[in-house]
Order: C-alpha cells, then sequence, then structure tokens
C-alpha cells in the first residue's frame, strides 16, 4: 500500500493546460531575456541607451529615466550607482519581483490572474511614490534624484 502512494504521487504530472500555459510563460521570458541582452549589446557596442523622449520634449524627468543605466549597473553588481540612476526603480523592484512571481504562478497553476485588495492597495501607494517621486526629481531642493549624468 505504501509503494503505491508513493507510486501514485511519482506517476502524477501537471495537466495539458498548465503545461501549455507553462510554455507561453517560458516563451514570455525567453522574449524578455532575449530583448533585454539585444538592448544590452546595444547600449554596449553604441555606448548609449534609447533617450527619454518625455526628457528630450520637456526637459523634465519622468519617473523611468535612468533605468537603462541603472539595470547597466546591476548587472555589472554595482547597487550604489543603479540607485543613483533611478532610486524610485531600485525600491520598487523587489516588490515588482515578488508580485510577478506570485501572479506568473497563479497564471500557470489556475489559468487565471486575480488582485485581492492588498494587491491594488500596494499598486495604488507604489502609484503614488511614482508620482510624489516624479514631482520631487523635477525640483532643485531633491536634485540628487535626478539620474547621474544628467545634472
Amino acid at each position: 500500500s505504501y509503494k503505491i502512494e508513493i507510486q501514485d504521487v511519482y506517476m502524477m504530472s501537471i495537466d495539458e493546460a498548465q503545461k501549455i500555459r507553462l510554455l507561453k510563460f517560458l516563451k514570455l521570458i525567453g522574449i524578455i531575456a532575449v530583448s533585454g541582452f539585444l538592448y544590452y549589446l546595444f547600449m554596449c557596442i553604441f555606448d548609449t541607451g534609447i533617450p527619454c523622449p518625455i526628457h528630450y520634449i520637456t526637459g523634465m524627468y519622468c519617473p523611468g529615466c535612468g533605468i537603462s543605466r541603472m539595470f547597466l549597473a546591476l548587472i555589472q553588481g554595482d547597487v550604489k550607482a543603479a540607485v543613483s540612476y533611478n532610486m524610485l526603480i531600485m525600491f520598487i523592484l523587489p516588490f515588482f519581483v515578488v508580485f510577478a512571481v506570485c501572479k506568473s504562478f497563479m497564471y500557470i497553476k489556475k489559468g487565471i490572474i486575480t488582485f485581492n485588495r492588498v494587491d491594488i492597495t500596494i499598486s495604488i501607494i507604489l502609484f503614488l511614490f511614482t508620482i510624489v517621486f516624479c514631482f520631487l526629481r523635477n525640483t532643485e531642493k531633491f536634485y540628487f534624484l535626478v539620474p547621474d549624468n544628467m545634472l
């Protein structure tokens, strides 16, 4: 009886729908990874990233200014430089990664993604942080929030 139970558990497999969702998810991760790698190569070859259209048009720093250099610094293991390029994203990134992993597992397992009150509340708080950060990084008192090399 004991051996049969172990064999039954061992013989169990993920159902077909979960396999399909897992493959879709892995394909998406692959596309993101290849795109990121190609952009990394672009930055290394041309020694520049894609310029921010908001900064170009308005002269103001959007919440995303400095993200390319931030990720490049992270790849090189320089967390201090990464923070100097975009403090907000460095703060939000761990939350986003945990959130994305949890929602990805939910999608693979159940085929749906749901958002509860905690998810929505955290999203609203992070959105408000983003608005405040955008405003502050464009004021003289908070010049340290401007991405390095852009002063």
